[in-house]
């Protein structure tokens, strides 16, 4: 009996140490939630554009849509799930103030993305990211024409090091015209280098409202705190097409503010939002060092395709040029609308781009090369002939059809090639000739081009009469005026 009576206390001697060692087990540190510094505002313009002068009309506030954004810190990434947002983005824009242009892929690459239904739980993806803390949601209203902005930042006197390199993070809703789409900017302004030095790179996303009711995405993007061990921010972006009414009122306060604010500093208020975005645009340019985005942005605003083009491609000793030629020749501009404005800037970066041929094409040229045979094909292959042509032509529009009528003389070299290359480029742009086949014999393709020129010289409404004198026609910008020999055998 009493042998029996000391198996259980033999036991228990034996799994006491176990049971210490798991009751002693040092748990992990509570994550310790940062101070960030969270803000929201509303503007009249887009994200590309930054604040403008213009005056919304009730309507726009009436269809406000309304914008939330929770804003959560992790330790770690919520898992694989999520996708890289560079695929998905429309516009890579980077600025470094110091160094006139610097752009910086940190944003790009290191963002993840993942949409949600509007009742998902975010908290099930969470669940990876180790511990994680929930902010605060921001909240605000977009208006058609206007923009809602969500900072978050690390405080203002943070010091300046690379274990805190991203300062703050921006993410913007714009609603450029009536409908269900959007544009998503996120924004980054980071120190950078071995001398810290202040860098910014914003990402563009079309977005829509599926079903025309509601969107919503998760974000996650690396960014560091002091006094706290969180390594990354979470946003859960939700915007829906029905606005709190509180949430308008708020935001119709501030773009009216901000607007006049605006327009007090370009000293006149533009008649239309047209005007007022080529006005801001054009501001931005004079006024900052040379700016990525602004340009583009004016170059959008304006039918500047072959400026959008090449700001897009230009390098950090490229881009400069062109702001400064951009500002030598809009200082006498004595009109600012659309037309004028566009042909101003591409005159503009025609002109740089010739320097630049001149100077030291392989090191400078192939960074614009492609920009420009995107916009004018064979053309931009010869850029002494693209300097040729905007010569002799007045505008945009007559810039275009010297050059179509250029890709038209190719369709009768002797080089298969040229005829192919020419041939594409007018396809593209629904200027190809029919039944024309570069590779065919050269009695087919005059056949063909004979049958294409008759068809485009006739005037509108006439019935061809093969036995009647047909009057010779004037040549158009749109046609070549003289046509190269052909050699090739028949």
């Amino acid at each position: 009996m009493a042998e029996g009576r000391t198996k259980p206390f033999v036991v228990a001697a034996l799994l006491l140490p176990l049971a210490g060692c798991h009751l002693w087990q040092k748990k992990p540190p509570v994550m310790q939630p940062p101070e960030a510094q969270l803000d929201v505002r509303q503007f009249a313009g887009s994200a590309l554009s930054g604040p403008q002068a213009n005056a919304l009309d009730e309507k726009a506030f009436s269809d406000a849509w309304s914008v939330h954004a929770r804003v959560i810190v992790t330790e770690k990434p919520p898992g694989n799930i999520f996708e890289p947002v560079g695929p998905q983005a429309r516009l890579v824009i980077g600025q470094d103030p110091s160094d006139v242009l610097a752009p910086s892929s940190q944003l790009t690459y290191a963002t993840r993305s993942l949409w949600l239904k509007t009742d998902d739980s975010l908290e099930s993806f969470l669940a990876a990211a180790g511990q994680s803390k929930e902010l605060k949601t921001l909240s605000g209203a977009v208006a058609i024409g206007s923009t809602s902005v969500f900072d978050v930042s690390v405080p203002r006197d943070t010091e300046k090091s690379a274990a805190f390199s991203r300062r703050r993070l921006r993410i913007e809703i714009s609603r450029t015209a009536e409908g269900n789409n959007y544009e998503l900017a996120l924004q980054s302004d980071e120190l950078s280098g071995d001398d810290l030095l202040p860098v910014q790179e914003k990402i563009v996303l079309d977005r829509y409202l599926s079903g025309g009711t509601a969107d919503r995405v998760a974000l996650v993007v690396p960014m560091a705190w002091p006094n706290s061990t969180a390594k990354f921010v979470v946003i859960d972006l939700l915007v829906t097409s029905s606005a709190d009414a509180e949430l308008v009122n708020a935001a119709r306060s501030q773009i009216t503010t901000t607007s006049a604010g605006v327009a007090l500093r370009l000293k006149l208020a533009p008649a239309t939002p047209e005007e007022a975005a080529i006005a801001a645009g054009l501001y931005a340019i004079n006024d900052q060092p040379a700016n990525r985005g602004a340009l583009t942005f004016l170059a959008e605003q304006t039918g500047a395709v072959l400026t959008k083009n090449v700001v897009l491609a230009a390098d950090d000793a490229v881009l400069p040029m062109i702001v400064e030629e951009i500002r030598k020749h809009s200082t006498n501009l004595k009109k600012t609308d659309k037309n004028t404005v566009g042909w101003m800037l591409d005159r503009a970066t025609i002109a740089v781009v010739g320097v630049i041929a001149g100077q030291d094409p392989p090191k400078l040229l192939p960074a614009v090369q492609g920009a420009l045979v995107a916009y004018a094909g064979e053309v931009g292959r010869q850029t002494d002939l693209l300097q040729s042509l905007a010569a002799q032509s007045v505008n945009s529009r007559d810039l275009d059809a010297h050059i179509i009528a250029e890709h038209k003389i190719a369709l009768e070299d002797t080089s298969p090639a040229l005829r192919v290359r020419a041939y594409d480029w007018l396809a593209d742009r629904g200027q190809a000739p029919q039944d024309y086949d570069p590779l065919a014999s050269p009695r087919a393709r005059r056949a063909a081009l004979e049958k294409y020129e008759e068809a485009t010289t006739r005037p509108a409404g006439s019935v061809t009469n093969p036995s009647a004198t047909q009057p010779a026609t004037q040549p158009t910008a749109a046609q070549p005026t003289t046509q190269p020999t052909t050699t090739d055998s028949e």
